[in-house]
């Protein structure tokens, strides 16, 4: 069971889409998504926020993340 997944997993992850690299270091999550909506070939919708509610947004699903028990 194991070894047929692994080599699905291999053999999803060396199409040609993988094998572009992205140095996500000093980029916003906002810039890499455009990136990678460019080489993707899809479109993104405008984000109609404001910066405060992207800014409480993100904050929201930060702390979604933490395991308080």
């Amino acid at each position: 069971m194991g070894v047929k997944q692994s080599d699905r997993c291999i053999a999803g992850l060396s199409h040609d889409i993988f094998q572009e690299r992205i140095n996500t270091e000093n980029l916003t999550i906002e810039t890499v998504a455009e990136k990678i909506a460019l080489k993707s070939e899809i479109q993104l919708i405008t984000d109609k926020r404001g910066k405060f509610k992207r800014k409480l947004d993100r904050l929201k699903i930060q702390l979604s993340h933490i395991r308080w028990f």
